[in-house]
């Protein structure tokens, strides 16, 4: 069973199956070890060590009463299914909903869909991370897309619509 204790500066992870083993996972204002990945490219059997944005947190019991968090955490890129096992009500309520959460752990199968095991985690301060890895954006060049719908918008028949939409997009 492990417990995870969540402290200012560091996250510690006790292995409680191995007696008093503690180990330290240092997760300051280090940057972290690993590159960032986007989320759709992440695969079973890789590690990471990276920030993600947490959609949805739900504290859940496991069938033989313990306690595991269900998150969903997303990029830019899509989303994925993460849990911590052994967790407790405390490393829950340090999970932002919303929220930016560095995160250091594997990414398993489960049903054939990867999925994110946390070992580690901290929340992550926004300012020292670009917040457009995590709002959905075009591959395409915004401001051709603009003039292509204000070409298409030009073409109305009606004046009024016409009228309408130039006043929209003005």
């Amino acid at each position: 069973m492990f417990l995870v204790f969540l402290g200012v500066l560091r996250v510690f992870v006790v292995n409680l199956s191995d007696g008093e083993k503690m180990t330290q996972l240092n997760l300051s204002d280090a940057v972290p070890n690993l590159p960032r990945r986007p989320v759709r490219e992440l695969k079973a059997g890789e590690r990471v060590d990276q920030v993600f944005l947490v959609t949805k947190k739900d504290l859940r019991a496991t069938t033989n009463g313990g306690l595991y968090i269900h998150a969903i955490v997303a990029d830019r890129t899509g989303e994925m299914v993460a849990r911590l096992w052994n967790a407790t009500e405390d490393v829950y309520a340090t999970i932002p909903d919303g929220g930016l959460l560095r995160v250091r752990g594997r990414i398993d199968s489960y049903k054939g869909n990867p999925q994110l095991i946390i070992e580690g985690c901290q929340p992550a301060d926004e300012a020292k991370v670009d917040m457009a890895e995590f709002m959905a954006a075009s591959e395409r060049d915004v401001d051709k897309m603009f003039a292509e719908a204000v070409k298409m918008l030009g073409g109305l028949k009606d004046d009024d619509l016409r009228r309408l939409t130039a006043a929209v997009l003005a």
